[in-house]
């Protein structure tokens, strides 16, 4: 089809010409170089993400250490709400215990459940040993030498003077 001032400006003002709309050549699809693009795109992808999902090691081992965190913090939270004195232990996973008024320790259950505070390090996350005990104003009273405790390559720590646990 011809527009602007070359020859047949007429006929094309009048419509499009069957003759015209043929001779146009049909672009469908891709073409391999394009195709070849994408797959070597989604092979070197695939090379680099693939072996990170493949051990999901460092997976489990990150949410073991971000539940221990939330256990250490809720244990300091429980001394300062409930006025006793509570303790949490880590070794081959964690445990928090409670003890009121000189009374022995005894061991928590979850809110709202009849199961222990407690849960079992994933296989393959090794988890050093530790105690924390938090008074009824939250401070650390009774602590591991280093204030920490090494789970993985990840380590909760709880700050002498303060009580942050990070």
């Amino acid at each position: 089809m011809r527009w602007g001032r070359q020859a047949g400006h007429a006929r094309a003002l009048r419509g499009f010409d069957l003759a015209d709309l043929t001779a146009m050549p049909a672009q469908r699809g891709f073409t391999l170089v394009e195709l070849v693009t994408v797959l070597i795109v989604l092979g070197v992808l695939a090379a680099i993400a693939a072996p990170r999902f493949a051990d999901p090691s460092p997976f489990a081992a990150r949410g073991f250490y971000e539940d221990a965190m939330a256990a250490t913090r809720y244990a300091q939270k429980l001394a300062i709400a409930s006025g006793c004195t509570v303790r949490i232990q880590f070794s081959a996973g964690y445990a928090v215990y409670e003890s009121c008024n000189g009374a022995s320790e005894s061991a928590l259950t979850r809110p709202g459940t009849s199961d222990p505070f407690a849960n079992a390090a994933p296989a393959g996350v090794s988890v050093g040993t530790a105690s924390f005990s938090f008074d009824k104003i939250g401070r650390p009273i009774v602590m591991t030498p280093g204030n920490r405790v090494a789970i993985g390559s990840y380590a909760v720590t709880v700050t002498t003077e303060t009580g942050l646990v990070q």
